[in-house]
């Protein structure tokens, strides 16, 4: 009797020595990253060998931007935007024309009024918002098609993200190398702008509530 009752107490000892251990090493799974796709965009900047705490943002601004690198000539690959806290996001990627170094090409963004008209056509076009921005992008073209693969834009040229400031980004031009985007706002916001390379990018920040 005395046996089996000393054995059941070293089983029980041994038992609970186990579950202590198990819970001292057991830590909770970090949280999955967020995924990134066509329509969602990193949180903070990254390219090679810099993160998130290795550079200050720059200060959002409400006056006229101007920067890429002069002469370089590239296609408009991607367009993506999401929403994050303080801000929503606007990041232009580009791919360079065959024998170029990659580089944002030469823009300009400032602010617009209506009416707005499509280039060449001269047609009228509406954007939907209160405020308006207006992004030139030259040396650069959005190709729909060829001359490769690579370089065939497969985005929107009208986004209608439904964020509570950015109302809609539309495609206003594309011709002699010059590409036109109107950018919507439903208020009046300063805005965020710097360059990402590995590959190409323009960032557009847009202050948001």
């Amino acid at each position: 009797m005395h046996a089996k009752l000393g054995g059941a107490l070293k089983g029980l000892v041994v038992g609970l020595l186990l579950a202590i251990a198990a819970s001292s090493c057991t830590r909770p799974a970090p949280p999955p990253s967020p995924p990134l796709g066509a329509t969602g965009v990193s949180p903070l900047p990254a390219s090679p060998g810099e993160g998130p705490t290795a550079r200050a943002l720059p200060t959002f601004y409400c006056r006229k931007f101007e920067g890429g690198s002069s002469g370089s000539v590239a296609f408009l690959k991607d367009v993506r935007i999401g929403r994050h806290e303080g801000f929503e996001r606007v990041v232009l990627e580009f791919e360079p024309a065959p024998g170029e170094a990659p580089a944002v090409p030469p823009y300009t963004l400032q602010a617009a009024e209506p009416p707005f008209y499509e280039d060449p056509s001269g047609r009228p076009i509406s954007v939907a918002g209160s405020s308006f921005w207006s992004l030139r992008i030259h040396s650069s073209r959005v190709n729909l098609s060829g001359p490769t693969p690579s370089m065939v834009y497969r985005g929107e040229t009208e986004i209608r993200p439904g964020f509570p400031v950015l109302a809609e980004m539309k495609l206003s031009g594309d011709f002699e190398m010059v590409t036109g985007w109107i950018i919507g706002l439903n208020r009046r916001s300063c805005l965020r702008v710097f360059e990402l390379g590995a590959p190409p990018r323009l960032v557009i920040d847009i202050e948001s509530p």
